[in-house]
């Protein structure tokens, strides 16, 4: 288990939003590599560009659904949950480009994600 001591609540929320990217992009990937959607997608016809697009996309669905989650009316929570929620909404797609950064992606696509 990690026991990571963090010095405020933004490195908290750095961390965290760091974890959801990777998951978003975890889960978009496990969808692309299914068998079943390849075959519903037809995958076989499709260019590499497009099937990057298609992965682009997924991935684009799962950040927005998190970061919908988090400002959902129905979340019974504390005003200063909000607050942290508000934040680490923001924090989500900034991190997802640190990922790619991370990952060694060149920054002519680093660019078109940060515009996303």
């Amino acid at each position: 288990m990690d026991n990571t001591q963090f010095e405020s609540i933004d490195q908290m929320a750095d961390a965290t939003a760091a974890g959801l990217s990777q998951a978003a992009a975890s889960s978009a990937f496990h969808l692309f590599r299914d068998e079943r959607f390849r075959r519903l997608a037809d995958f076989d016809r499709l260019t590499q560009t497009e099937q990057d697009r298609i992965f682009n996309e997924l991935v684009v669905a799962n950040l927005v659904l998190i970061m919908l989650t988090f400002e959902a009316p129905d979340l019974r929570l504390a005003d200063e949950y909000r607050e942290y929620l508000a934040g680490l909404k923001k924090r989500i797609p900034q991190a997802y480009v640190q990922n790619l950064r991370d990952l060694g992606i060149e920054a002519k696509y680093l660019q078109d994600w940060e515009k996303l």
